[in-house]
């Protein structure tokens, strides 16, 4: 545990763990721009380290984890905070996600005055695609809002909607979206070919391509689905790629998938890669199936890399892509196949100043710079 330094406002970032995932890389990208002179930062997870432990690591920050190992820990993991946070002397606590959450609700309330910024990056809270526990921990968190946490922070304005009908104080709500890093998520038309060539890609094909890990919110299905429409429109140089945790050939229920609908030999699937933004530079067209969503991030970053996209209206999409005309409803192939399709039929030509003009869009509206500045405005705020 670091030392304080009375000329900083110290923030313990409080997350359930420090695996690859929505909200840890949220957490990494703030950790990475946030101004240093001014704040002094601290992370601990729930659970065991992850693959972003170490990268916070080397931004200088202090790593620590609970080392929960279940539900039936968390007496143990509740104790543990409330001492870590005591002896920290932290001007401002920030917790991400639900468990981490409601388990910093219980260890600040020994601690008068110390605020407590909840973070919120869920919008789907259906049965159908959440644990009853993750549902019983949200219902709690719901009823809890109005006298625990001095800010809720939300990461899209669907969040914010879907929480407030859940039972969230919506008075401390503010919306903070993601930034994307447009530095590193930026065109690469130079690696097109070479990028293309390692998938085995001809450079004159159509790709369509998904970024997503195998999920039921991530609908993997409706893409298959789509493409199967779209392989009757287009011709047999048309190929699909899938890329994230779960799209390989060892997931059987995708492979039976891609196989009912006798499209297994157009796609390429790549599991979980570092090289993302180069993944981008291949693509003709990137689409997101999602039937839910908070804030999107892998749309945004496509956008960024100046690749066409259409997507799903789950969460904030409609609103990052700020074009109706590219999103449709969720769970409906036909529509996504449609809006894929206006945009395959363009020319190479068209399709770039597309690109051109959603990159421009996340450069004004969701950088990195944007999301920073509204981070380090509210634990100001909140700092005593």
């Amino acid at each position: 545990m670091t030392q304080k330094n009375k000329n900083k406002i110290r923030v313990l970032h409080v997350i359930t763990g420090t695996g690859v995932g929505g909200a840890e890389t949220s957490l990494l990208r703030l950790l990475q721009h946030m101004d240093p002179s001014r704040f002094q930062q601290e992370v601990i997870g729930l659970t065991g380290e992850g693959p972003i432990a170490e990268q916070i690591r080397k931004l200088g920050v202090p790593v620590n984890s609970l080392e929960m190992r279940g539900k039936w820990d968390f007496l143990r993991g509740w104790l543990r905070l409330r001492d870590f946070i005591r002896e920290g002397h932290f001007d401002v606590i920030q917790s991400w996600m639900y468990h981490a959450d409601l388990l910093s609700l219980l260890a600040t309330r020994s601690s008068a005055g110390l605020p407590l910024a909840w973070n919120i990056r869920h919008t789907d809270l259906s049965c159908s695609d959440n644990r009853i526990s993750t549902l019983a921990i949200a219902k709690l968190c719901s009823q809890l809002s109005k006298n625990g946490p001095a800010a809720i922070v939300v990461c899209a304005e669907a969040a914010k909607a879907s929480h407030q009908n859940f039972g969230y104080d919506s008075s401390k709500m503010t919306v903070i979206p993601n930034g994307v890093d447009t530095k590193k998520f930026r065109p690469m038309r130079e690696l097109r070919k070479k990028k293309r060539a390692e998938l085995g890609i001809d450079d004159s094909a159509l790709l369509v391509g998904l970024v997503a890990r195998y999920h039921p919110q991530k609908d993997h299905s409706t893409f298959i689905a789509m493409a199967a429409v779209l392989v009757k429109k287009f011709d047999s140089s048309l190929r699909f790629v899938l890329v994230g945790h779960g799209c390989d050939t060892q997931n059987m229920d995708l492979m039976e998938a891609l196989s009912r609908y006798g499209v297994a030999d157009r796609f390429i699937l790549l599991g979980v890669r570092s090289d993302i933004a180069e993944i981008f530079s291949a693509l003709d067209l990137h689409v997101l199936s999602s039937r839910g969503e908070g804030f999107p991030n892998v749309l945004a970053e496509a956008m960024s890399c100046a690749i066409p996209c259409v997507s799903t209206q789950a969460g904030d999409a409609v609103e990052i892509l700020g074009d109706s005309t590219l999103s449709c409803p969720i769970k409906d192939p036909q529509a996504l196949a449609d809006c894929a399709t206006r945009v395959l039929a363009l020319d190479e030509a068209a399709r770039l100043k597309l690109g051109a003009r959603l990159r421009e869009r996340i450069e004004t509206r969701f950088s990195m710079a944007a999301m920073t500045r509204a981070y380090e405005s509210l634990y100001e705020r909140l700092s005593p």
